[in-house]
This record gives C-alpha cells, structure tokens and sequence, in this order.
C-alpha cells in the first residue's frame, strides 16, 4: 500500500510466508500517521507470526508522529512478535528525546 506519490509518507506492505515486512519512508508526522496505524493495524488482523517495521528510511518524525508509531507498536507487541529496524539518526532523534519505543 503507497499512501501516494504527493504523500510525504510512502507505505509498502510485503509478506514472506507468515512474516510481514511494513516498510515506512519518508515522514511520519501528524498528517501521516493515521494512514500508517491503518496499514499496521490492517496486517496484524492477518496474523503475522512476526511484523517487521522497518523504518530505515524513514527521515522526519515529530511527536506527535512519534507517539502515535508508540501506541501502535505497543498493540502490536501484543499480538505478534515486532522487529524494529531504526529511523536514520534524524529522525531517531525524536523517539531518543521522547523516550517512545524504548525496550
């Protein structure tokens, strides 16, 4: 699912057997994240022997992005396992400042 080519949040849903790859890029902010908890939400409803989250290239989160990542992140861990793959130092920074997603 590409949330757009004009989004500055673009989604990609991948599955490998009973894995689930969500691959976020761009910018996670008040704007886009209710189409990202969506997507996430719309996966684990597949049940997901794990879900991937993979953020590597995901460039800008503000807080409010931020917390909403940390609220369904924290549903998820209780259906299915999680994998994180970090933000990029820039975007890190926010989930460092927050405290968000820390495990």
């Amino acid at each position: 699912m590409e949330h757009g080519h004009d989004s500055p949040l673009q989604i990609d849903v991948s599955w490998d057997g009973v894995v689930a790859t969500v691959t976020v890029t761009g910018e996670l902010d008040i704007t886009t994240a209710t189409p990202l908890t969506l997507c996430l939400l719309a996966a684990a409803v597949e049940h997901p022997d794990r879900l991937v989250l993979d953020l590597s290239g995901l460039v800008f989160v503000d807080v409010a992005g931020a917390r909403a990542l940390d609220d369904v992140y924290t549903l998820l861990q209780s259906e299915c396992p999680v994998i994180v793959r970090q933000p990029r130092p820039s975007a890190r920074k926010v989930f460092g400042i927050t405290g968000l997603m820390e495990d």
